[in-house]
């Protein structure tokens, strides 16, 4: 009776195992699917929230159709840029923030605030 319970016990083992090793390869895959998401999104030019791309250190978001760039300095702060393109050459500098936090409700006035001209 003892040798039924014990192979129970370990068949039930091994199927949870393998039941949490399932879903979590489930779990990995949606991620990468959701990331995959809004890269493309981002790149579309839709209105995203920031999007880390691909080989990049720092992150990205479009607000009102205008694309920023944050990247973390050495000091642990955040310069925030206004982008053309993923590549911009000459970004125009928006800001130091200490965290992402404060930058994002910066951009969320200076998005709808008219553009300079030079």
């Amino acid at each position: 009776m003892a040798a039924i319970v014990w192979a129970l016990h370990e068949y039930i083992e091994k199927e949870e195992d393998r039941l949490w090793k399932e879903r979590d390869a489930q779990h990995r895959q949606w991620l990468e699917q959701q990331r995959i998401e809004l890269e493309q999104r981002f790149l579309s030019g839709a209105d995203c929230k920031w999007t880390p791309l691909d080989g990049s250190q720092a992150v990205y978001c479009r607000i009102n159709g205008r694309a920023f760039r944050l990247t973390k300095t050495k000091d642990s702060t955040n310069d925030v840029h206004r982008i053309v393109s993923v590549d911009d050459p000459k970004p125009l500098w928006i800001g130091t923030y200490r965290t992402r936090g404060e930058a994002t409700k910066a951009l969320a006035k200076v998005a709808y605030q008219p553009e300079p001209r030079w």
